[in-house]
């Protein structure tokens, strides 16, 4: 037994190690109060392994190990024996049966328990007992990445430490293997490995290699949003991720996002346009609240008319919009303008709340879902908003200049500098803008942006820290500068043009879905009203200042229909995170206004996250990577000698030689011959090397010529020789 735990001692040591961080936060993960028993459970397990020298020995006694276990956390009401196997097994079984139906995804607590405290079990005999030091490390690295990625934890300095148990164990087990003599390089090069990670991971700054790395890889990470990878992790992991679409708390703004491809509602229509639902004016620091909370006018009509806000601007050629629900949902999307609104199905009546411009649908009934809507979109003429001066609303309810009273100075400071060469109100804000929209500084992105620290202002951080985000970063941070400069304004929201299905007819079909969902600010302009303006990059609303005027040119340059250009693919558009595209398709990009999950506080595409994922995938190159310099070093050390040396061949036996005392020690005394013939006596598998010192000493004593057969010999000899290598790990 002493022998046995001098040889496995330090295997036995680091596995422990390795398999009780890894335990410890399966433990944590599903809310085991008791972790101190099952750690211990997992150095007598280790023990067994080291000690027992027996295999009749050590399965009984690892098994019984394993049913304590189970019994001390799950005991079934049941006293330690028969009876509680039994129960045992009753319960795991509807549960398995469970899994196969739902898939992994929520495993119940007593069936990842017996799993997990299996797999431990099997790792500490492969590591202890058969030193399969590469499968089984990486094995742990990957749950540990797993766990991080699908819980949202931050478990760096726990997989260095279980990288460190791997490499030691490889360096002291091929120390031995060359019989002791060779030094502990090895060693020093993977606690010096270690060291360089442990310190980058705790003192690099996040934006050095965070923005750098999250920009390279923009089409990677949109195309696993897109393809579902994200939404998976979100529905598998404990931790609750938002996704796209429409909610009524924005309280909480920030965070990841995950698309939602949910089909919302369909319009049948001629040009496509924004539709806005509803505004918010109440800035918390970390989200936007109502000032006024009232239930809104009800109206038990088949027909309303929202007015429109602007007076004297021309409108676009009016369009009739049939508008279908295939979701649940009371709020009724609009264009901007005029509205003349018909029940179709569905509905009893209207709620409207004039504060907020915002129509809801009353009592849905029998049939579809639908609404007739009849539509006169506005022209805001830019020569005329030009020539508005600054005023403010007339409201005594609302006060669209509030800010926080803590509200950062550094953000007044910079909406200052942004507008400071800005003459009029509409040069001031599209200066704001621009610099939200245009400005190389900031980055469209759902899946890296990251949601304020307690402490932190929502604005401040995107602004000044992150500088990442989608639609409710940029327009919230437009209302807030604006505001800063005593110019009213307010957060819009509602959804972007939507898809259009591809077809000849001049009114076509648009798709709405969730992952459209969008927000925007609105600058109140007197006799104008509320007028939308659009800082996310890459979007491009067609009601904005400017934008619909263009394009009724363009089409009359065209002597066409007023019709703006459609895109085919919003979906495309809604992963972009590049700057603003030259082609209209970027017009119809989709975002998110909103979160359906408005709790959810997502960490991922974070620099916690990056770190993990970077830690990993470098420690399985590290790993694999020396594994594979390990196997092949013989028949690479030989290619250099035979491509490089003046003397090739001689260079070649000698380097050769050397390898062979790793196994088998030359005494310095010793001649070639003896040696060679003593090296096949112990290791048979490598007897071309007696044939190759036969050779070798006849063109050293006798000045035999080498020549190919020679060549062929040497490589046969490292052949042998990487075989024994690999039989003798």
């Amino acid at each position: 037994m002493i022998a046995r735990i001098r040889q496995k001692g330090f295997y036995g040591l680091a596995a422990f190690v390795a398999l009780a961080v890894v335990m410890n936060q399966f433990l944590a993960v599903y809310r085991f109060n008791d972790r101190e028993t099952a750690i211990y459970l997992v150095g007598i397990i280790c023990f067994i392994f080291v000690a027992l020298p027996r295999f009749w020995l050590r399965g009984p006694f690892a098994l019984l190990a394993l049913l304590v276990a189970g019994y001390q956390y799950f005991p079934l009401g049941q006293s330690f024996g028969l009876d509680w196997l039994v129960a045992l097994q009753r319960q795991l079984r509807p549960l398995i049966f469970a899994v196969q139906q739902d898939g992994l995804g929520r495993t119940p607590s007593l069936l990842a328990f017996s799993l997990i405290f299996s797999g431990v079990a099997l790792l500490a005999l492969l590591i202890i007992n058969y030193e399969h030091f590469l499968v089984s490390y990486s094995g742990l690295l990957l749950y540990l990445a797993m766990l991080a990625v699908f819980n949202h934890l931050d478990l760096v300095w726990q997989l260095l430490l279980v990288c460190g148990c791997g490499l030691l164990s490889s360096g002291l087990k091929q120390h031995r293997q060359r019989g002791g003599q060779a030094n502990f390089s090895y060693l020093l090069a993977a606690a010096i490995l270690l060291g360089v990670l442990g310190f980058a991971a705790d003192k690099v700054p996040d934006a050095l290699v965070r923005d750098r790395l999250s920009a390279q890889t923009v089409a990677v990470r949109d195309y696993f949003n897109a393809a579902g990878l994200y939404s998976y992790i979100e529905r598998v992991g404990v931790g609750g991720n938002s996704r796209t679409g429409f909610s009524e708390d924005d309280e909480a703004l920030g965070g990841a996002l995950l698309d939602d491809e949910t089909v919302l509602f369909e319009a049948q229509q001629l040009r496509p346009h924004y539709w806005r639902v509803d505004s918010k004016d109440f800035y918390t620091g970390k989200g936007w609240q109502r000032t006024t909370a009232s239930e809104g006018q009800v109206i038990m009509e088949s027909q309303f008319t929202l007015e429109a806000e602007a007076v004297g601007v021309s409108f676009l050629e009016v369009q009739h919009i049939d508008l279908t629900f295939h979701q649940e949902e009371n709020y009724l999307p609009l264009p901007y303008g005029y509205n003349q609104v018909y029940l179709a199905a569905g509905f009893a009546g209207f709620v409207y709340a004039p504060d907020q411009r915002r129509v809801d649908l009353l009592a849905r009934g029998g049939g579809e879902p639908s609404v007739e809507i009849a539509s006169l979109e506005p022209i805001y003429d830019v020569a005329s908003l030009q020539k508005v001066p600054l005023t403010n609303p007339s409201t005594d309810t609302i006060d669209y200049l509030q800010l926080p009273a803590n509200f950062p100075t550094r953000i007044r400071e910079l909406a200052g500098r942004v507008t400071a060469e800005a003459t009029t109100l509409y040069d001031q804000v599209t200066a704001v803008e621009s610099y939200l929209s245009q400005s190389e500084a900031f980055r469209y992105s759902k899946v890296d942006a990251v949601a304020p620290l307690p402490d932190q202002d929502y604005v401040d951080q995107f602004l000044f820290e992150t500088k990442v985000g989608y639609c409710d970063n940029f327009s919230t941070a437009m209302v807030t500068m604006l505001r800063s400069l005593g110019i009213s304004a307010r957060w819009a929201k509602g959804f972007s043009q939507g898809t259009a299905i591809p077809s000849f007819d001049e009114r076509k079909t648009y798709e709405i879905k969730n992952l459209n969902a969008h927000s925007w600010p609105e600058v109140y302009f007197e006799g104008f009203g509320w007028v939308p303006f659009e800082p996310t990059p890459s979007f491009s609303n067609p009601q904005r200042p400017g934008n619909a005027e263009a394009a009724t040119e363009e089409s009359v340059a065209a002597g066409v229909a007023d019709t703006s250009t459609e895109s085919n693919s919003s979906e495309s558009q809604a992963t972009s995170e590049t700057t603003s595209q030259s082609t209209s398709e970027s017009a119809l990009t989709s975002d998110t206004a909103g979160k359906a999950d408005p709790n959810g506080k997502s960490r991922i595409g974070t620099w916690k996250l990056w770190q993990v994922a970077l830690l990993f995938a470098f420690a399985l190159v590290i790993v694999a990577g020396g594994t594979c310099l390990w196997y092949f070093q013989i028949k690479l050390g030989l290619w250099l000698r035979l491509h490089l040396y003046r003397r090739p061949y001689e260079q070649g036996y000698l380097f050769l030689l050397k390898e062979a005392e790793k196994w088998l020690p030359r005494q310095s005394s010793e001649d070639l011959t003896s040696y060679s013939e003593k090296l096949a006596k112990a290791y048979p598998e490598t007897a071309a090397f007696s044939q190759l010192t036969k050779t070798y000493e006849e063109h050293l004593y006798q000045g035999r010529e080498l020549g190919a057969a020679s060549r062929e010999l040497l490589w046969l000899v490292a052949d042998q020789l990487t075989a024994l290598k690999k039989t003798q790990r």
